[in-house]
């Protein structure tokens, strides 16, 4: 019987149909599609964008389904922000959702964005690009300024509307079946169609067997239990969270795949990352955090809630290892700085290691927290941001802002109550000789000559030394009394009291 389900798999995801509710069936694109139009070689695919100006940032548009040679084609078009400048992306995506991974097929496309002007001219670029699993979209990540199509002059947009046209003419496809029947009687799993009407036969038996892991571990899973165990399981592999990044990679390897692939947004030391604040747009990033033998993945974004106000909302994931107990985070902690240097503003937020969410890489993406994520099976939610500081700034203008990220593990070390330390007149540590009173009661030498009686319990001040405080002080090891608001030193007494005086924390 577990053969039979090995065989079952969603048309859509290529999983095994392991999730409620199993449906079976033509797509329902496919449905209006005849056999004569599914094996033309030439096809005019259009993507109308209405309400263009509402358009967000990453926010993603595609255009209805069409067949050539028996392929399945679509347009493709996302906004994206680079230099504080929005950029129009056009792409031609083909058999997405094919199970075989040996297809090609070469195409030459043609990409308009066209005009609304009488007489006037059609942007357009052409293209000729082999088509196959790893490649099945290409296209143009710069295709036109967003500013240049919603400028009514340049004569591209009308009531709001924008339209996107290609022309794809294309070869036969190679190393797959192309017959017209191939998308008929497919089965689909919850994961793809959660609103699909359930395939009930299939449903009572499944409930009744056992499903293999789709990531390949020796676990056998009940019918109810697959969704829960691929969050924890240690072979499972994912998605890059970078909004336009779509590889895969296990979960130990994300780490590699950030410093490989995106080099510019991974550290193991402290940097300094700056950023342009306007009204315009929110500034949303993401950087690999390296600590020793700690993963951590850094979510940030910056967006006006009010004239000269910014809402900064940042997270923080551990990545790796993942299966610790808790306890291990306690000397783990995680120092946000932000910084307007020309408006002299500094906040410092301190994450501890209990408030460090560990990864799960279907809700904590980027394209997540604009919520337009495309990737399957994410959740495209942002409650998971937690964190939140808000930075005034004293003019609309766009300003400068840094801010740097710095986990830090603090070295284990003995805490004396600072009052027992410090000197009750001067309130400096005390340091060298420390005298007593009669009573036991202790403070520094350099008081001494400033009063005649114990300032606790007003008896006679004498020579008598405290020995044992003395002794300790020179091999105790404290932290500045700033760490609070963000300083790391530790260490002896007497440096302690030399680096408070100089210590740039507030």
């Amino acid at each position: 019987m577990l053969e039979v389900v090995k065989s079952v798999v969603c048309k859509r995801c290529h999983l095994p149909c392991s999730v409620a509710p199993v449906s079976k069936g033509p797509d329902t694109e496919d449905i209006k599609v005849s056999k004569e139009d599914r094996i033309k070689s030439k096809a005019t695919l259009v993507l109308t964008i209405s309400d263009a100006s509402k358009w967000e940032i990453l926010q993603t548009k595609r255009s209805p389904l069409s067949f050539v040679c028996n392929l399945p084609w679509k347009i493709f078009a996302r906004l994206y922000s680079k230099n504080d400048e929005k950029m129009l992306q056009v792409f031609v995506e083909c058999n997405t959702e094919s199970e075989c991974s040996s297809w090609s097929c070469s195409a030459d496309v043609n990409v308009r964005l066209l005009t609304v002007r009488p007489g006037g001219k059609d942007i357009t670029r052409d293209y000729k690009h082999l088509f196959c699993l790893k490649e099945y979209n290409w296209g143009y990540t710069e295709f036109k300024t967003w500013n240049d199509v919603l400028n009514p002059e340049k004569g591209y947009i009308k009531d709001d509307i924008i339209t996107l046209e290609a022309v794809v003419e294309a070869d036969p496809p190679q190393g797959i079946s192309w017959s017209s029947d191939q998308y008929i009687g497919n089965y689909f799993c919850g994961r793809c169609r959660p609103k699909a009407e359930p395939h009930t036969p299939f449903e009572i038996v499944a409930k009744k067997i056992f499903f293999p892991c789709s990531f390949g571990c020796s676990d056998l899973l009940a019918w109810g239990q697959v969704l829960d165990h691929e969050i924890v399981c240690k072979k499972r592999t994912l998605i890059c969270p970078f909004p336009t990044c779509y590889s895969t990679t296990q979960l130990s390897l994300l780490r590699d795949h950030i410093k490989v692939q995106h080099p510019l947004f991974y550290q193991d030391t402290r940097q300094q990352i700056q950023l342009v604040l306007s009204s315009s747009t929110p500034m949303t990033r993401l950087h690999g955090i390296r600590d020793g033998d700690y993963t951590f993945l850094f979510f940030i974004k910056f967006e006006l809630i009010a004239n000269n106000q910014y809402c900064c909302n940042f997270n923080i994931c551990l990545v790796w290892p993942q299966y610790i107990h808790e306890t291990e985070l306690d000397d783990v902690k995680c120092r946000v700085e932000l910084s307007i240097p020309a408006e002299n503003v500094k906040i410092i937020k301190l994450i501890f290691g209990r408030d460090i969410e560990m990864y799960n890489d279907r809700q904590h993406c980027l394209s997540c927290l604009y919520q337009n994520c495309d990737k399957m099976f994410h959740e495209n939610t942002f409650d998971w941001i937690t964190e939140k500081v808000i930075v005034y700034t004293k003019s609309s203008v766009k300003s400068n802002v840094f801010y740097s990220i710095a986990p830090y593990k603090q070295e284990r070390v003995t805490y004396l109550a600072p009052e027992n330390l410090e000197c009750p007149v001067c309130f400096e540590y005390m340091t060298d000789q420390i005298i007593n009173c009669a009573n036991g009661h202790s403070f520094c030498q350099n008081c001494k000559a400033s009063i005649e009686n114990c300032p606790i319990c007003r008896t006679t001040l004498s020579d008598s030394r405290n020995y044992a405080l003395e002794k300790l002080v020179k091999s105790l090891k404290i932290a500045c009394r700033r760490s609070t608001t963000g300083c790391a030193f530790v260490g002896t007494v007497n440096r302690v009291k030399v680096h408070e005086k100089s210590c740039k924390e507030p």
